[in-house]
């Protein structure tokens, strides 16, 4: 049974998170991969996605499916550390840049990504499974390029299956 959560260092932090930033702001959404835990294997390997709200990434929300069969859930944290300073952080992935037109916090993508439904009826659905579904709902809603799309998921299915498995 895959389960599809971190535990962090850090515990949970409460959202807090600026309403504004600055136009021509670019947001860069990410995929995070990390180690599988208590061993590291293509099957236990953790899917993330990541939003940073500006260049130098104080701005992040992480979106995430915590639970397991068939109690999986959507979950954010806000304005954790920076992916590579997190445990068991294996790689990141960038899938698409966007640049924020007006002085709201551009939350188009992140609603999208927070409504894409999971799949709590198949035995086998995973994170990895949730991250590749909001990919394609990303596609559908011409929020990322089909390019972008592809890229993302064959670049994250090629991180999963990437030795060493430690």
């Amino acid at each position: 049974m895959v389960r599809c959560f971190r535990y962090t260092e850090q515990g949970f932090r409460p959202v807090s998170h600026p309403v504004t930033s600055r136009p021509g702001q670019p947001q860069t959404l990410w995929i995070l991969i990390f180690k599988g835990q208590p061993q590291d294997h293509q099957s236990t390997r953790i899917t993330e996605l990541y939003i940073a709200f500006d260049e130098d990434e104080a701005t992040n929300v992480t979106i995430q499916l915590r639970g397991e069969y068939p109690n999986f859930k959507v979950h954010e944290e806000w304005n954790q550390p920076l992916p590579w300073m997190r445990p068991n952080f294996y790689r990141r992935l960038a899938v698409s840049t966007f640049v924020t037109t007006g002085k709201e916090l551009n939350m188009r993508v992140r609603n999208v990504i927070r409504d894409v439904p999971m799949n709590n009826t198949e035995l086998d659905y995973s994170c990895q499974s949730w991250v590749g579904d909001v990919v394609t709902v990303l596609q559908d809603a011409n929020l990322i390029t089909a390019e972008e799309g592809d890229n993302a998921l064959n670049g994250m299915v090629n991180y999963i299956w990437q030795p060493p498995w430690r």
